[in-house]
């Protein structure tokens, strides 16, 4: 059975999303709209952004990145390192 992956979701307009299925690969691309990048904070937080945000000019994504202490573009979700480690072992 395919696991899934709670996640919350930050937009750039500063709406939040919670328990945003971010399940496969598919859902966490749409949510960020391209290709993903895991960013792991020193708080212990696993963020997922669009790899090419600098290169593609995404908006800074202010609340995400006070959140990781580090400037994040675009569309953010935060995911548990727990589930995405589990979701790894299922595929």
């Amino acid at each position: 059975f395919p696991v899934t992956i709670s996640a919350i979701l930050i937009t750039t307009d500063g709406e939040v999303v919670d328990n945003y299925d971010a399940s496969g690969l598919s859902r966490k691309q749409s949510a960020v709209g391209g290709y993903i990048e895991y960013v792991h904070t020193r708080l212990g937080m696993t963020f997922i952004v669009n790899e090419e945000g600098m290169m593609l000019g995404l908006k800074p994504n202010m609340l995400a990145s006070n959140l990781a202490e580090m400037l994040l573009l675009g569309n953010v979700l935060i995911v548990s390192q727990e589930e995405i480690e589990e979701e790894d072992r299922e595929c």
